[in-house]
């Protein structure tokens, strides 16, 4: 089975308030807001909420499937699409990146790059979503 997930990460710099999301598309080309992926926390650090949105989509996934799931991070598809995908950054997420990199040893994860803010719709859900899981983190700490 083939499982797709679109993620985005957001953060509200003036507040210190990160979200990220990932959203399934099913196999008919529609997206499963009702269990769509979805967090918070302090943060101004925009990978941080991006590589997390990725993981928790490969969590999600059932193990046996092939994953492919869409990012506008750049830097992120581009790690991930090298030949060598140990040796990816070493910066403040490294831990991120090793939950990554451990989940792609036990799984078939394909992370590819979509623009962001270009009109596809799998981005487009993923960004709201993200966005406002920072936004309620900021009501809540209001």
């Amino acid at each position: 089975m083939h499982t797709q997930y679109y993620t985005d990460g957001s953060v509200l710099h003036l507040f210190g308030c990160g979200g990220y999301a990932a959203i399934r598309m099913d196999e008919g080309g529609l997206f499963d807001h009702e269990h769509a992926i979805t967090g918070s926390m302090q943060s101004r650090d925009v990978q941080e909420m991006e590589l997390r949105a990725v993981i928790a989509a490969a969590r999600s996934a059932p193990k046996k499937d092939k994953i492919t799931i869409y990012t506008d991070h750049k830097a992120i598809s581009d790690a991930m699409s090298r030949p060598t995908r140990a040796k990816v950054e070493k910066n403040q997420n490294s831990k991120l990146w090793y939950q990554l990199r451990q989940l792609c040893t036990t799984r078939d994860i394909t992370v590819r790059w979509v623009k962001g803010h270009s009109g596809d719709p799998g981005n487009s859900a993923a960004d709201r979503l993200a966005r406002a899981a920072a936004k309620s983190l900021k009501i809540l700490l209001n």
